[in-house]
This record gives structure tokens, C-alpha cells and sequence, in this order.
């Protein structure tokens, strides 16, 4: 999905979300000064780690696989990958993608979880950059990478 450029709309106020909504009903992210992206819903500027997710996700709905993003909380699975979901043209599979800046290093708990999701018969990985999740989940037929 394009990032779209910050002075695109103005919205202030108590119902900025809101209005955001209606605008921009699929944009997670607007283009923020110097190139960063930063959530329409938070007005924050996103880590390299959440312009990546926002990337993943976007191409995850564009490919029509269902995932979710999977919040560590208290009770959680130690090192639950970031996106969990379920591949229909890769048979059904679970997926759970990792997902990690250039100088992100995955803790031993998520390399633990990703490896007992391969051994489970489901498809996990590691990925740095989204051209990796398009090769890994089989989508170069329908989506370019560079």
C-alpha cells in the first residue's frame, strides 16, 4: 500500500481518528518528514520493526491470507512469532513470520518457537525485509520484488 504524503489531510481533534477512517479506510501509515511512516491512528512515528509489520500486513490482505499480528502479553506463548496465520495456497499451512529490523536479532525463545512451527508441519521464518516474505510464502507470481 503507498505511504501518502503527511500534508494529504489535516485532521485534528477528538475525532481525528475517526475522520482518518473514512479518509484512508485501508492506510495503517501516512509519509511523515524524512521519510518515515507514522500511524494514522497514533500519530506516532513508527520503528523501522512497525513500517515493516504495516508492509507485511498490507501484503498479507493484498495475497488474501488470513493472519493476525500477535501481541506478547502476560500468559503469552514464550516467543510467539509476530504474525501467525494460515496459507490456503500453500495447502492450509500455518504461517508465524518473525519479523525483524536490518539490526534486529531474533531471542532464543522466537528461534525456538519458528523451529517447533517447522517441525509441526507449519511454514515459520525470520524475515529482515518484505521482498523476503514474498520469496518465503511463494507470492512472485503475483508480486514483484526487486
Amino acid at each position: 500500500m503507498p505511504l501518502l504524503p503527511a500534508d494529504a489531510f489535516c485532521l485534528h481533534g477528538p475525532d481525528a481518528k475517526w475522520q482518518a477512517m473514512a479518509i484512508l479506510p485501508e492506510a495503517p501509515m501516512v509519509q511523515g518528514p524524512g521519510g518515515g511512516g507514522y500511524d494514522v491512528w497514533h500519530a506516532k512515528k513508527l520503528t523501522p520493526e512497525g513500517q515493516l509489520t504495516a508492509s507485511v500486513r498490507s501484503l498479507l490482505r493484498a495475497a488474501g491470507i488470513f493472519h493476525w499480528k500477535e501481541y506478547q502479553t502476560l500468559g503469552s506463548y514464550p516467543g510467539t512469532s509476530d504474525i501467525i496465520g494460515c496459507a490456503k495456497h500453500l495447502g492450509g499451512r500455518m504461517i508465524a513470520i518473525e519479523l525483524k529490523s536490518p539490526r534486529g536479532r531474533p531471542s532464543p525463545a522466537q528461534v525456538r518457537f519458528i523451529e517447533n512451527v517447522n517441525d509441526s508441519g507449519g511454514l515459520g521464518f525470520i524475515a529482515y525485509d518484505l521482498d523476503e516474505v514474498i520469496e518465503r510464502l511463494c507470492l512472485q507470481d503475483r508480486f514483484l520484488i526487486r
